[in-house]
């Protein structure tokens, strides 16, 4: 259940090819050559993952002709890639001044929520979506950024206009699952995790939503027998959340076997946060909320740019509006 946000590669050169069309031959014939030829050989190095030269040579370019916003666009590309993600919004939002377009709002927009920036991510969504009303894979991104403002109802009507776009990825749309769950739609949450194994039948984490999607109507043990068929396949954690979720071992012996495959400083943070989410859900679904709160904390306390944790948060947020203060 995982989707790369700032995987830009191949598909957003193609965005370029339409946005930024190159100069036919009456107008390019008394302009110089040079800037062009390096601006095709930066996109030439982009397309093969060479970030750090398309970033060189891009720069080049804007040096010759800083007026270029296929340049400058180009050149946030390639930093977003490298991780600099400060500079490529500078990069995206001058070129957007240049020469505004649905391509440079959605790479800006897809920078911002890298950034954790639900906010400027999601204007930045909108206007793409202004400027082309059918841009591919913007109803997505804006059905994500809703749903980290805590805007549920709006971001499922995101995903159901994201599918009636591309009803061709209606089975990758696990998030329309979970933004389904908390808007108490369960059994149509259900129906996204089932859609979602279609395509991912080795992913247990979308099992487990699936499992607890189900109790909610079903009961948490038809919905344990429904998930007993699937059987563990993922790795990392999740082998031990199945067995818990399953009802094969304890929440302390769950989180204990997670941590413990841990190898390194930052698995142990991936785990941790991890570890304490699936715990607590399973207390959530046994109606358990003073243990749910607990493992619940814990998670959103390791703090990270992961949906996941926006997810966590979520659930921590209703969970603690529904347990009443004690009485001084």
């Amino acid at each position: 259940m995982k989707l790369t946000i700032l995987a830009i590669g191949i598909v957003s050169l193609v965005w370029m090819s339409l946005v930024f069309a190159t100069p036919n031959n009456a107008d390019a014939a008394g302009q110089d050559k040079k800037p062009d030829d390096l601006l095709a050989q930066a996109e030439q190095a982009l397309r093969l993952r060479k970030f750090r030269e398309a970033m060189e040579l891009a720069t080049k370019v804007i040096e010759q002709k800083p007026e270029s916003a296929e340049a400058h666009l180009l050149r946030g590309l390639a930093r977003g890639s490298l991780g600099n993600l400060r500079e490529a919004v500078g990069d995206f939002t001058k070129a957007i001044d240049l020469k505004p377009a649905a391509t440079t709002y959605l790479q800006r927009g897809r920078a911002y929520s890298e950034l954790d920036e639900p906010a400027k991510a999601l204007a930045d969504f909108d206007q793409a979506l202004k400027l082309d009303p059918k841009a591919r894979g913007v109803n997505r991104q804006t059905g994500r950024e809703r749903f980290k403002l805590g805007k549920v109802t709006e971001s499922i009507a995101d995903f159901d206009r994201f599918v009636e776009l591309e009803p061709e990825h209606e089975n990758d749309l696990w998030e329309r699952g979970l933004s389904r769950y908390y808007a108490s739609q369960f059994r149509l949450a259900q129906k996204s995790f089932e859609d979602y194994h279609k395509v991912g039948p080795d992913d247990t984490e979308n099992d487990l939503w699936r499992m607890l999607s189900q109790a909610e109507v079903d009961g948490l043990a038809e919905a344990q027998k429904v998930l007993k068929s699937l059987h563990a396949r993922r790795g990392e954690i999740f082998p031990a959340m199945y067995d818990l979720y399953t009802g094969k071992i304890m929440p302390d012996e769950a989180f204990s076997r997670a941590m413990a495959v841990a190898t390194n400083e930052n698995d142990r943070k991936r785990h941790t946060f991890y570890a304490h989410l699936y715990v607590g859900m399973w207390f959530v679904a046994t109606r358990d909320k003073t243990n749910a709160v607990e493992h619940l904390e814990k998670a959103v306390a390791v703090r990270s740019t992961d949906y996941m944790w926006h997810v966590g948060r979520l659930q921590l947020e209703r969970l603690k509006s529904t347990i009443k203060p004690k009485s001084p």
